[in-house]
Order: C-alpha cells, then structure tokens, then sequence
C-alpha cells in the first residue's frame, strides 16, 4: 500500500539537522543589515553556502524517497500473482480436480505417468504451489498444467484412456484459459483508458537538473509543499484506484461463485430457478402450478403433448455451454430448441428443428466444440391409422453462437409428407455421446410408426417363415429404425450403424481377452442391453439384462464406470424379473450391473418400494444412484461392487428423473406426473440436494 511505502521510507531515510527556510533567511536578513560588521559578508557567503547544502540535501531526500516508493511498488508486483487471477486460476484447477476423469493425474497417480526425462507435475501439487503463491505469472501455472497433460500424452500411445483423457482434459483447459486470457486483456486495456482520461499532475520524479532549477527559482518552503502534496495527491490515486479494483473484482467475484452454485433444471412446471447450494436441506416448492416463463420467453404456444399439462414446458435438461456463458434448451412440444444467456436467463436465439405439429424434443443435448448435438422426437404414434404418419426422426447440429442448423440427417427416406410411407425413427434417449477421436457422435432410434406396404408384406412373409432370413430382407439399406449409429462430426454423415435400438448409447472402454477395446454401449426397452465395437459397429456382447415392456425394460439411459454398465430396468409390464445372484424373482422395477468387457450379469436389485423403476441410473465413488415413481418419491444409494442398497430417503412424490452430481452433492427433482403409461404418479414441485 503506498502509505506502508512513504513509513518504509522514512525510516530508511538518514535523519540530519534541518533548518526551516524561515530560520534560514532570517538570520541572513540580520547579518545583511550589520553593515560596520566586517565579517558580514563572510556570515553571508556562509548562510547561502548552507542554503544551497540544505536545498541539496532536501532534493536528495526526495530523490531517495521516491527511489524507496519505486522499489516497494516493485517488491509487491514481483511478491506473487493478482488476487483476482490467483482466484479464478484456482477455480479453473478445481474444475480439473472435481472432474471425473481427473483423477488420472491427481498426485501419486500421475507421477507414474512421467518417465524420469519429463519433469514430474501433477494436478494437486500446482494447486499446493498457487497456495503458497509460488507462482509470480499466471503464464507458469499454466505452463505446469500444460505439463501435467504434456507427460501423459506422450507417456501413454494415443489408443490408451489416459492419453486420450489427458487430451480432453487438456482442450478443456485450453478453452477455458483462452477465454480467461480475453478478460483479462479486456481488464487491461479499459484500465489504461481509464489512466489516460484522467487530468496530467506533475511528475513525481524530476532529474537532478530540473530540481535545481524549480528550488532556486521558488521558494524552498513552496517547493517542499508541493513536493508533499505531489506524495499525498499519489497515495489518493492510488488508494482510489484499488478501491474501485477492489470493488469490481468483488462484484466479478461473487457473480462467479453465483454462477457455480446455481443449479439448472426442468419439470413440469418450472423451467429455470436459480437455487443456493444448501447442502443436507431440502429445497422445496419453489414451483407454481403454472409458470408462464417459457411461453413468454419464447411466444411459443404449447401444443399440450403432455397429460394435463397446457403450457409450454422442457423435459430436457439444459446444457451450460461455458464457453459463450449461455445455456442451450429443448422444448417439449413444438420441436425447438432455445439458446439463453446462462447469467440473466435473456433469449439469445431460437430454432425449430421440425415443424410437425406433434414433434418435440426430450433428448438432452451435448455441447462440444461450438456446436450443439441433439435429436428430434414426437408423440404421432398415438394418432388413428387414417392420419399416421408422416413424422421423421432427425440427427442435427446447432451452431452454439446462432443457432443457426450447421447440419441435419433423416434416419429414414423421405415420405414427401404422404401417409404410407416410412414414420418414426424418433431419436429420444439421454445425451448423445462424441468421440472426439474418431470424430463421431454416437446415437438410438426408436420403433418405425408406419412403413411402406411392400415392407409390411415383406415383414408377413417373415413371419411365416420356420428360420428368418438374416440379414433381414425387410430392412431397406435408408431404414436406420431401432438401431445404434455413429455419426460425423462435421457433417452428419453416417459412419456405420447396426439396427438394434435403444436409448442413447454411451462410450467406453473394456479389455476383451487381454486386449483394449473401445465401446459403445446401449439398453432397449426391451430389456437387452448391447455393446459394439467404436470402429464398425460389430456387436461385442448382448445381455438381457431384464424384462422389457412397453414403457421399459431399460429405458432414458445408462451409466457406466468402465468396469460395469448400470441400467434400470422399469419392469411395466411387471414380469417376472430373476435377480441375480440369488436367483430370487419379483414382478417390480429394479436396477442391474454388468460387467463392461462381457456383459454378464454382476447384480441386479429389485426396487424395495415394489413400484417401477423408470428414471436413469447415475454413479459416482463406486455409488449407484436411482429413483423410483412410488407415491413416497424413494431415492436409493446402492453399492456398485454388489448392488447393495446403502442410503434411501423419501422425498413425499414419484421420482421419473435422474440425478445430477456436482462437488459431492446430488440433486434430485421429485413430483413428475405426467406419464400417458402411469397414472398413478404422485405430484410435487420440489428439488432436493443433499451432500456428503
């Protein structure tokens, strides 16, 4: 602080015997009027001999001053990083440290990856070294991140988990430190605006010439004022000036950690609401009956898909782009989706990806690379056999900035809009899966609503026959119906599929009779779940892992761990559902785990509250989390290893949701009852978090 500057500078300044200006000539005015002295003009040569010492010693002092103010203002620049950039470097780390895949390169587990030619670094010893301000620039904290990331890819070849984590890790670094950069640089230069609009002051620092010149023409007394004055009008400045910094970064500050707590979700009845993270309490009936916030938003009119339900609503979840601080949503009904801004809930943008009158969205999409991956579905199917159908199920890619349609692929022929032709297709399940790799985007479709009468007849004769023909002779090469599909990146093209069907598939990776091989994986409603091959589409494995039904078997998605693939297994029909290991049966809902390189059967677990198990499974630190659609709203915590139930509560409505897991707290919405195959669903506008 300047005010420690001008202490330290007193003190380090040698104290002399002083004369005041007024004593000074004073005492020359007597000796000049003491004209019979004749020693007078010997005093006099004395005093102004003095004079000229003292105005040469308080020039010096001031000299010395501002040469102490220099090197403290330097001390405390070189003494280690801005606050405010050591706070968000500090947010940036942790966001690595709490990803799931950062714990490749946390410390003892990343040392191993570097060969003793690397220097060693991992993720928890720069964050030791930023709390210990070791770090003077913020260009050598991210020069050890970069190290961290560097070592693993080079140790590791590019096929292995570690490399390839190490490279999403590192993208998503290298995004989120070019955007510090740019604020940064922003802060910068609207500071030196600032500097230049404000009024010149005389400079603080003058050569040894320019005092002369200013003390011999002026007054001594003036110049040593105006010398104080020149301090003092410093030390306010500067005072100012790290107030309003201050103040600013306070203000940026605690919108950041708003932002981090804010908690994103939809239901039935509310779209967006900002909550606090209040950990181990229930956040409860924050939602009215009917929040016209997204039919104002968007003057969308609601096309009333959904039982009682006659506003527009999401069923999706938001995805947070962070890049461009937006949030990307899908509407249920009309198929469209919305681009807002992730800090004022503005709309920025909105595109509709089918103008069917039943199309929707419940897919929830994914953001990679400016661009945002998602499907589309409908509710056509429930239409008479006169006016079904004509609805085609489509793959697209949105520009994250504009929304703008980069690309759209159909997964069945064109129709024209003529009913008799192919229908359906609808791609529904959880979030597509990219593979950055191989640059593809993996997905499922659902069932055909109608085909073409030369398919159906072909589909009679199918029928009739003792052994089927295989491949199928009714599935046309442009019919990509119940299958899994891997899709380009860049341009929607179809890479290979197989027809199988569906949720969205997830990626992961196994060893198969001692060799590594990357998967992607899926569960259909109708119980079977299957894993092919990443680069062709082969099939692995396939398990039934448990009844299906016409709301599921397995159904809006599965989890893995990559040593086990989890999945509900809803169970409508209430069937018969052998649990395994023990062979006992029971005609509820329940939970299954496989193992990820085989498929066999690990574990399954029947719902204790004898209900259906429709919302997808989440795991976290070997912890398999589900809900249930109970009139208590059951939640469950199982073992991953064996299935066993670890922790419930009842949150007072039907759970239909997954949950979201954040910085060792899960989030839970309860009270969905909306369902056309289950009617007994109990309602509620509540979100519950609870943490460890």
């Amino acid at each position: 602080m300047p005010t420690k500057s001008s202490d330290t500078a007193s003190k380090r300044v040698p104290q002399k015997r002083v004369f005041s200006s007024s004593t000074l000539f004073s005492h020359v005015h007597l000796f000049n009027n003491n004209s019979n002295n004749g020693n007078s003009n010997v005093l006099v040569s004395r005093a102004n001999k003095r004079a000229k010492v003292e105005k040469s010693e308080e020039g010096s002092r001031m000299k010395k001053a501002a040469k102490i103010i220099d090197f403290e203002e330097k001390k405390r620049s070189s003494s280690g990083m801005d606050r405010f950039k050591k706070m968000q470097c500090s947010v940036t780390l942790r966001r690595l440290l709490v990803h799931p895949d950062g714990v490749y390169f946390k410390k003892g587990k990343a040392s191993r990856i570097c060969d003793d030619s690397k220097p060693s670094m991992d993720l928890e010893s720069i964050q030791s070294k930023l709390r210990n301000d070791l770090y003077k620039k913020t260009d050598q904290f991210a020069s050890d991140i970069r190290t961290v990331f560097r070592n693993a890819m080079s140790w590791y070849p590019s096929r292995h988990e570690v490399h390839r984590t190490a490279a999403k890790l590192s993208d998503l670094f290298e995004t989120k430190w070019k955007d510090l950069k740019g604020r940064w640089l922003a802060e910068k230069e609207n500071k030196l605006e600032n500097e230049e609009k404000k009024p010149n002051s005389k400079p603080l620092k003058l050569n040894a010439g320019e005092k002369r010149k200013q003390l011999s023409d002026s007054d001594l007394s003036t110049a040593v004022a105006e010398a104080k004055l020149i301090l003092e009008k410093k030390k306010t400045d500067e005072a100012t000036q790290q107030n309003r910094v201050f103040l600013q970064r306070k203000k940026q500050r605690e919108m950041m950690q708003k932002m981090e707590r804010t908690v994103f979700f939809d239901d039935a009845f509310k779209s967006f609401q900002d909550l606090e993270n209040l950990c181990g309490h229930s956040l409860t009936h924050y939602c009215t009956k009917e929040n016209p916030l997204l039919k104002n938003l968007t003057g969308l009119n609601a096309p009333r898909l959904a039982t009682n339900v006659n506003w527009t609503v999401s069923r999706s979840t938001p995805t947070i782009v962070g890049d461009h601080d937006s949030l990307m949503v899908g509407i249920y009904g009309p198929a469209v989706v919305i681009g807002l801004n992730r800090t004022n809930g503005k709309l920025l943008w909105l595109t509709y990806l089918d103008h069917h009158p039943l199309a929707l969205i419940t897919m929830s999409g994914t953001y990679y690379k400016g661009g945002y991956y998602v499907g589309t579905a409908s509710e056509e199917e429930r239409e008479t056999i006169e006016r079904c159908c004509i609805f085609r199920g489509s793959m697209a890619k949105l520009d994250a900035v504009s929304g703008a349609i980069i690309w759209q692929t159909y997964m069945l022929p064109d129709n024209n809009g003529m009913v008799g032709g192919y229908a359906g297709a609808a791609i529904w399940g959880s979030s597509p899966s990219i593979d950055a790799q191989r640059k593809h985007v993996y997905i499922a479709t659902g069932n055909l609503y109608s085909a073409p009468r030369r398919i159906l007849e072909c589909q009679e004769r199918q029928s009739n026959r003792t052994v089927p023909t295989e491949p199928d002779d009714c599935v046309e090469p442009e019919n990509h119906s119940d299958s899994i599909l891997a899709l380009d990146l860049d341009t929607g093209k179809i890479e290979w599929y197989r027809q199988l069907g569906g949720e969205a598939p997830m990626m992961l990776s196994v060893c198969v009779n001692g060799t590594k091989k990357d998967l992607v994986a899926a569960v259909q409603k109708s119980g079977y779940a299957w894993a092919l091959d990443r680069n062709n589409g082969n099939i692995t494995w396939f398990t039934e892992a448990g009844p299906g039904g016409v709301a599921g078997g397995g159904t809006w998605g599965a989890a893995t761990d990559e040593r086990r693939v989890y999945t509900n297994i809803a169970n409508s029909g209430a069937k018969n559902f052998t649990l395994a290991p023990s062979n006992r049966t029971t005609t509820s809902g329940g939970w299954v785990a496989m193992d990820a390189s085989n498929g066999k059967i690990v574990w399954s677990t029947a719902n204790p509250s004898n209900s259906t198990s429709n919302g997808p499974v989440s795991v976290a630190n070997d912890v398999v989390f589900a809900g249930s659609v109970d009139l208590l709203g059951s939640i469950y915590a199982m073992n991953a290893k064996n299935g066993k139930i670890l922790w419930s509560y009842e949150t007072g409505a039907s759970v239909y949701g997954g949950m979201s897991i954040s910085n060792g707290c899960i989030y839970v919405g309860s009270g969905y009852n909306v369902s056309l195959y289950l009617p007994s669903l109990s309602g509620g506008t509540s979100l519950f978090a609870f943490c460890v």
